[in-house]
């Protein structure tokens, strides 16, 4: 992964009895730690800014989402969708090797799952994971040695408003699930991605919905729900109370992400929504007969009513005749 960091960098071993901890030093001074394999490259200035997110993310467990959880389950059956889409937009571009960037990629369920379908298709590959907490890291780097992709995979901790990459480096980046919707800086956000990611590339993300159909229908049931979203519905930022942490939160609107990724000469060509018609209930393991009946036509309207979805997923491409925008 040094690679791919600009600048000269020069490693050193601090604990003679672990290979993989140390102290990545760059030429302009700024030192980076590496423990149990993972680089760390987030600046002090910005690691304030997101410590209560860190130490979130830190104690939940690792698999806190996974598929045992059938609304969960139905949520990856449509990410898998645009990551598959995802991939036929890169074998079209006929790419020797693609270099892929997963930011907040926790544990690597979308790292594992570009890793398998590009070996499927003989595409030689590698691709970085990025995440504010370790704990997930260090799981998805020992389950990449696992299944014997550790030579493609990557991990570091970081944060999209500070990539720690040289311009132009990635095919393809992927911010799904959340990964964007707890950005504090999402101007800079959106600038470093357009930094690292090639001329011609693709970004996969996703965004929560502050006009989704569940919440449309939530504040015509409640009056008190009512008042609190028009409350808040002109703040950029709001703050979500999860497990006792007070999570930084921006949801979003389809005008706002068509304005922010115009200015940044990226262009969608692909929108899916994932729970357009049933509700993201995230707290039940399982769904009713009902819900199971919804998911299904969920799942198939994805692309169709995809502006009523609980989170909207896009594919973006980056233009090839980039312009001066900073």
């Amino acid at each position: 992964m040094l690679e791919i960091i600009p600048g000269k960098l020069q490693f050193t071993r601090i604990r003679e009895n672990e290979i993989w901890s140390g102290i990545i030093i760059h030429t302009c001074g700024i030192r980076f730690g590496i423990s149990k394999g993972i680089p760390s490259f987030i600046p002090s200035s910005i690691y304030r800014k997101y410590r209560r997110i860190k130490a979130y993310y830190e104690n939940i467990p690792v698999l806190a989402w996974s598929s045992k959880n059938e609304y969960i389950r139905h949520m990856r059956r449509i990410h898998f969708l645009g990551i598959k889409r995802l991939i036929e937009l890169l074998i079209e571009k006929k790419l020797k090797n693609v270099k892929v960037l997963c930011i907040g990629c926790g544990w690597g369920f979308e790292v594992f799952l570009l890793s398998e379908l590009l070996r499927r298709r003989k595409v030689s590959f590698k691709i970085v994971g990025l995440d504010l907490a370790r704990k997930p890291l260090v799981y998805g780097k020992k389950l990449a040695k696992k299944i014997s992709v550790w030579d493609n995979v990557d991990f570091a901790i970081g944060v999209v408003e500070y990539l720690p990459f040289k311009s132009n480096t990635f095919d393809a980046i992927t911010a799904i699930f959340g990964s964007l919707d707890h950005t504090i800086n999402i101007a800079q956000a959106l600038k470093e991605i357009w930094r690292v990611l090639k001329p011609g590339g693709f970004f996969l993300a996703t965004f929560l919905n502050k006009f989704s159909l569940h919440t449309v229908l939530s504040a015509i049931k409640s009056p008190r729900f009512l008042l609190k979203f028009l409350k808040k519905a002109h703040e950029k930022i709001a703050y979500v109370t999860v497990r006792g942490f007070r999570i930084p939160t921006h949801f979003w609107n389809i005008i706002e992400i068509s304005n922010y990724f115009s200015k940044f000469s990226m262009h969608a060509i692909e929108k899916f929504g994932i729970f357009c018609i049933i509700p993201a209930s995230f707290k039940k393991q399982k769904m009713s007969k009902f819900h199971k009946i919804l998911a299904f036509f969920d799942f198939y309207s994805s692309q169709i009513l995809w502006f009523l979805g609980r989170y909207l997923m896009y594919i973006f491409e980056k233009l090839k005749d980039e312009q001066t925008l900073f």
